[in-house]
């Protein structure tokens, strides 16, 4: 894994993302190494040689410029999402706590905060989080639950279970799932789907938006030959969902809202 210190010359960013006015990205590079991460791109445009997962830049002045940004804007609020294309509290911030001092920069702003991971890390900063009361909204991402499916997506990531159980410890701000990305025979393959909702419901958490899976250009390739030489006949499902998405969407989408519904979960999609 290679670390490396960097001075950033910007961290507030304006989006277009729905539902979000700025972002900020603590770090450039993430340690999970998902293998369906649409944020591989950033191992070219940053500059690295080596692959996605292994290689994280710390923006170690992050918490500065937010500081030094606060003092010349007018205007001090909007929605600021944190962890757009890097996760906030993969393993290396428990040594540099980047989201922690940029989260205690924003604290006494009028911002909100939708913040999302795939780590109980968030844990350390429970406090901190918790005092931005219905400011601050925390989401978890999972894709699976099985513990041979996640190994395989998402290698450097903490155990889903894990994850639902750090944020149902969150009861004074607002929570989520974010069932991201939807795998054709991976997300919805043998119960895998039940079991998701199901955990879901035994951790409390009430809250879940469902978003389909995308193939950027930057990831097709890899992913779509991993998944073949590993999982041969997932890979037939994940190819069906390519050519005939709009079929499989409605389908799916139906099936989820059955299962959500008997388990009395509000579900969203973004399809």
């Amino acid at each position: 894994m290679k670390i490396r210190e960097i001075n950033a010359r910007t961290i507030l960013h304006k989006t277009k993302i729905p539902g979000l006015d700025f972002s900020i990205n603590p770090y450039i590079g993430c340690q999970h190494g998902c293998i369906y991460c649409y944020a591989s791109y950033m191992a070219e445009w940053s500059g690295h040689n080596e692959k996605w997962g292994d290689f994280v830049d710390v923006k170690i002045n992050a918490p500065e410029l937010i500081r030094k940004k606060l003092k010349r804007m007018r205007k001090r609020s909007g929605t600021i999402g944190i962890g757009v294309t890097t996760d906030p509290y993969q393993p290396v911030e428990k040594r540099y706590r980047i989201t922690r001092g940029i989260l205690e920069e924003l604290k006494e702003t009028d911002f909100r905060i939708s913040l999302l991971t795939k780590s109980p890390l968030m844990l350390e900063d429970f406090h901190l989080i918790s005092s931005y009361g219905e400011r601050f909204r925390l989401g978890v991402s999972i894709s699976v639950i099985s513990s041979e499916l996640k190994k395989f997506l998402e290698p450097g990531a903490p155990d889903p279970l894990s994850r639902l159980k750090a944020l149902s410890k969150f009861t004074s701000i607002n929570t989520f799932v974010f069932l991201s990305p939807l795998i054709p025979g991976f997300s919805d393959s043998e119960g895998e789907l039940e079991l998701i909702f199901k955990y879901i419901h035994k951790y409390g958490i009430k809250d879940v938006l469902v978003d389909r899976m995308s193939l950027y250009s930057n990831v097709k390739t890899t992913f779509l030959r991993r998944v073949k030489f590993s999982h041969p006949l997932r890979y037939k499902r994940v190819m069906e969902y390519q050519k005939a998405r709009s079929r499989y969407l409605h389908n799916v989408k139906r099936r989820i809202e059955e299962i959500s519904s008997a388990f009395g979960i509000s579900t969203r999609f973004t399809f």
